[in-house]
């Protein structure tokens, strides 16, 4: 299975990337500033796994560029801080 991590944090990329690859995943890093939603490339994923406490790019925006562009996809946002309101909108 594929997996698509989207994440500008190198600690928390490194610790998903090894722990999934030690489990037959394979994964493929995005930082969010070169993320492009590209229906050839999202049909690639399983999953998308994307941090949403990015420092580049809002996550609302990259998820929205997702759907937009690929629905059935699925979207694992890890998320450790923030206001309860960001995690309802990522939900809608």
């Amino acid at each position: 299975m594929n997996i698509l991590i989207i994440d500008d944090s190198k600690t928390i990329s490194h610790i998903l990337m090894t722990s999934l690859s030690a489990y037959g995943y394979t994964t493929h890093l995005v930082p969010p500033s070169e993320f492009r939603a590209d229906k050839r490339e999202l049909v690639k994923y399983a999953l998308v796994i994307i941090n949403t406490n990015l420092t580049d790019k809002k996550c609302t925006e990259v998820v929205q560029e997702i759907r937009d562009c690929h629905r059935e996809v699925f979207i694992l946002g890890i998320h450790n801080r923030g206001h309860w309101q960001e995690r309802v909108d990522l939900l809608q």
